[in-house]
């Protein structure tokens, strides 16, 4: 009877193995890719489809949303919270996607909206343009009210979502500190909840059954976690916290509906800059966009972790470097051409801030080994001059088109990367190398000198 029982535990633990091994795929470097296409589906078929169906139905659940406000909130603010609404899905949204859209209009129409808006409206940096400005101290402090009521009661996905707000928020406005502790929070009340777990398996971790909404909601909060953190972790040198290869992953994002809206620009009362009069509408590939970004972060998750965290072999650091640019390589190859960003030939105008932002992070991920030999030394700065030249291309594209308006975090931290390139280059005995960096140097300069001023949030951008 024994060896039945343990026969029967070692066949279950196999499958349990072989259940994992298909999640993941380990590389002969042995690199285990928790997004790797081979290795995961796009999810059920049915489940694809009463998704798309619910996110269908979008835009009346925004009318009614729309007219719910304008009966239970005075027309003034009313008319502030469906400008910040606007404004976050606009132009911070397909950053890191941190609501499942269709949900969370959907529930704003039918719940409470007082309580999930103001913590939303306090991590919208993006909101704080005139006259908004005026009020977001007012809203920060409301998130935080109804974020401590929050904290004695049990995690929820509400408030994860509004900490990975506001630490978005706190690292926009320069409060370092306070958007890593935040961040932190949210981190930790995700695993509280087992959202880093594969949503297939929730009932076996004892999570119950979930509707097809819920499993993709929570497949969302984890990948924007998980992006955010590559954010945070480069910009602050830290070591990323949230894992994809720890454990099974939720799973990747099911529902691509929102790759067909249309993305136009917008500002305060509907007011476009002349400049901004002909802007072609185009498809927001909002989804598209998130998964390749998702890559991306893993990829660079990867170098951080072996490159510079800890000591390394140096022959295993040249092997490791070799195979990583070949996914990153292989990661531009396999872009749609939505997604593409191509230096020598950029469009008469900027494309959606959202696919701009994941363009403008890839030469972040060039990975370089500061103890290295002269020759690869050389390879490297001469790599980092010329991402610094496409990043100067492309903010003179982004300024072209938007004047530098409504900046992300990672917009200007990435261009203050580049400034540090500039700077060293601007200082070089080479003539031409000097002359070369010094425009480049200025732009840089400027925008983040714009990054730094409310007025860049302003409508007019002035």
């Amino acid at each position: 009877m024994g060896l039945e029982v343990s026969s029967g535990f070692n066949t279950a633990r196999q499958d349990h193995v072989n259940k994992i091994l298909q999640i993941f795929r380990i590389d002969s470097d042995d690199e285990i890719w928790a997004t790797d296409e081979n290795s995961t589906t796009t999810g059920p078929e049915d489940e694809a489809g009463i998704l798309k169906g619910n996110a269908s139905m979008l835009g009346g659940w925004e009318s009614l949303a729309y007219s719910k406000l304008e009966l239970e909130s005075d027309a003034a603010n009313a008319r502030m919270i469906v400008h910040l609404w606007k404004t976050y899905f606009c132009w911070q949204y397909g950053s890191h996607c941190v609501v499942y859209r269709p949900v969370f209009i959907r529930d704003m129409a039918l719940g409470d909206y007082h309580q999930q808006m103001s913590g939303f409206m306090g991590g919208n940096k993006n909101g704080l343009s005139t006259p908004a400005l005026a009020l977001g101290a007012d809203f920060m402090n409301r998130a935080k009210l109804l974020l401590a009521a929050e904290m004695d009661k049990p995690s929820n996905v509400p408030t994860i979502q509004g900490l990975l707000l506001l630490g978005q928020r706190e690292c926009a406005c320069g409060n370092l500190s306070q958007g890593w502790m935040y961040t932190g929070m949210a981190f930790r009340a995700m695993r509280d909840l087992g959202i880093h777990l594969d949503c297939n398996r929730l009932p076996i971790f004892g999570f119950g059954t979930m509707s097809a909404e819920d499993r993709e909601v929570r497949r969302r909060l984890f990948w924007s976690a998980f992006t955010w953190d590559k954010i945070m972790s480069l910009a602050l040198g830290r070591t990323p916290t949230s894992n994809a290869w720890q454990n099974a992953s939720p799973g990747p994002i099911v529902d691509d509906t929102e790759d067909d809206s249309e993305w136009k620009p917008y500002f305060w009362d509907d007011a476009m800059p002349p400049e901004l009069t002909h802007y072609p509408v185009q498809k927001s590939l909002m989804t598209s966009n998130f998964r390749h970004f998702i890559k991306l972060c893993e990829i660079i998750q990867k170098i951080i972790m072996r490159l510079y965290n800890g000591r390394v072999t140096r022959i295993r650091s040249h092997n490791f470097v070799d195979q990583m640019k070949h996914r990153l390589t292989e990661w531009m190859d396999q872009l749609p051409s939505g997604l593409k960003l191509n230096v020598n030939a950029l469009p008469e105008h900027c494309p959606p801030p959202h696919i701009f932002s994941t363009k403008i992070y890839l030469p972040n991920a060039v990975p370089v080994r500061t103890a290295a030999p002269p020759s690869i030394t050389a390879s490297a700065a001469a790599t980092c001059t010329r991402m610094a030249e496409e990043l100067h291309q492309l903010f003179l594209l982004y300024s072209k088109t938007f004047k530098l308006r409504n900046m992300t975090y990672t917009l200007t931290w990435s261009m203050y990367s580049a400034a540090t390139i500039n700077a060293i280059d601007f200082q070089s005995t080479d003539p031409a190398v000097a002359a070369a960096a010094s425009p480049r140097l200025s732009m840089s300069l400027h925008v983040l000198e714009r990054g730094m001023l409310t007025d860049s949030w302003h409508p007019e951008g002035k």
